[in-house]
């Protein structure tokens, strides 16, 4: 069973989230911050990191700067209510070869969340950035 590593400071979504996960036949982690999931010894071991790119304490660009330092391989799903921080993240990710396989702003619905599960247990193909309405996946 695949499992998701979800890094979301506000609660009541990741709470959302984690049932959703569950609903489609994942495991997940909830880490309220970034420094939390950095903190995590099986970091490296998760399917699939959903990184909320603002976050107290650190922020998804300290994520994917810890990925590059500690050569994590695990992919990574953004989000952020931030669209101009999203496409930075992004870029930072892509820039440094990090499997980015969705950018989600928010609000996000459940059946889209699902969607970037269900593409990913099927290794679709995936699309890395995209508009503020519509889900960017890519490889």
């Amino acid at each position: 069973m695949p499992c998701l590593a979800i890094v979301e400071d506000d609660r009541y979504l990741a709470e959302i989230l984690g049932a959703a996960t569950n609903q489609a036949g994942w495991r997940c982690v909830q880490f309220w911050n970034v420094a939390d999931a950095l903190d995590h010894d099986k970091l490296k071991d998760f399917d699939l990191a959903l990184v909320d790119v603002v976050t107290p304490r650190k922020d998804a660009f300290e994520f994917i700067a810890a990925m590059v330092e500690r050569k994590l391989r695990i992919p990574i799903a953004l989000t952020s209510v931030h669209w101009e921080y999203l496409r930075l993240a992004a870029s930072l990710a892509q820039s440094h070869r990090i499997d980015l396989r969705c950018v989600l702003p928010k609000p996000i619905t459940i059946d889209r969340f699902k969607k970037i599960l269900s593409n990913f247990t099927q290794d679709q193909p995936h699309h890395p950035i995209a508009s503020p309405n519509r889900i960017l996946l890519e490889k």
